[in-house]
């Protein structure tokens, strides 16, 4: 009895140890920007934890950074279902519903982040966007962005949203139509859906941003990036 006991404590060790080894590679490769090897081990730890918030994140994010928004929404809701950090959960949503226009689902999210977790100051940025972009109401935009410059004032953007709101409070001044908006207010386009997604994660585990983008396919992962 004695020797069995032992046996199943090893092989749980060990059961536990493979589960923690899939994740663990998945990150180095994550942060390495491996992306097709990462989602590899991603599959495999999801394969036998399903319920791996960290790991089906680190899926979206993947997706998300290929332009793969709808497979990215669902990875991102299986993670939002059994993440302790929710907040960071709406964000990545709200991140990927953007990417598509949906503009409204979207602010849905950022909200729901911000009211979870009001750190998260740059849920404050993305609904004066949406306001901005979808809604086109000037005032919602700019008290949202005078906000989000309160609690961010260093953030690395903030005379670029400081000239935005002085363009916004101008009285002579009138937004274009919406298909030309980017393109006549280059300078709103911090955390758009034309520019890179920005992450919220902790500084030890937040995304690198990607000069290139990897050309992911599950059909092609390789056991190594080449």
């Amino acid at each position: 009895m004695a020797t069995l006991i032992l046996l199943s404590l090893v092989f749980t060790a060990v059961g536990a140890e493979g589960l923690k080894s899939d994740l663990a590679l998945a990150e180095e490769y994550y942060f390495a920007r491996k992306f097709a090897t990462a989602a590899q081990y991603l599959e495999r730890q999801l394969a036998k934890d399903p319920h791996n918030s960290r790991a089906a994140a680190l899926m979206g994010d993947i997706l998300l950074f290929n332009s793969r928004y709808e497979e990215a929404i669902r990875y991102y809701e299986r993670a939002l279902e059994f993440s302790d950090e929710p907040a960071v959960e709406h964000y990545r949503l709200g991140q990927a519903l953007l990417a598509l226009k949906r503009g409204q689902e979207a602010k849905g999210h950022f909200q729901k982040a911000y009211e979870i977790d009001p750190s998260l100051h740059r849920c404050l940025f993305q609904i004066g966007y949406i306001s901005l972009l979808y809604e086109r109401n000037k005032e919602n935009t700019i008290f949202y962005w005078r906000r989000f410059l309160a609690q961010d004032p260093q953030d690395p953007q903030a005379d670029k949203i400081e000239e935005a709101i002085r363009v916004l409070e101008d009285p002579n001044f009138e937004l274009p139509q919406e298909a030309t908006l980017a393109s006549t207010l280059d300078f709103l386009r911090y955390g758009s859906t034309y520019s890179e997604p920005q992450q919220v994660l902790p500084k030890d585990k937040e995304a690198p941003y990607l000069e290139e983008k990897e050309v992911f396919e599950k059909k092609d992962l390789l056991p190594e990036d080449e």
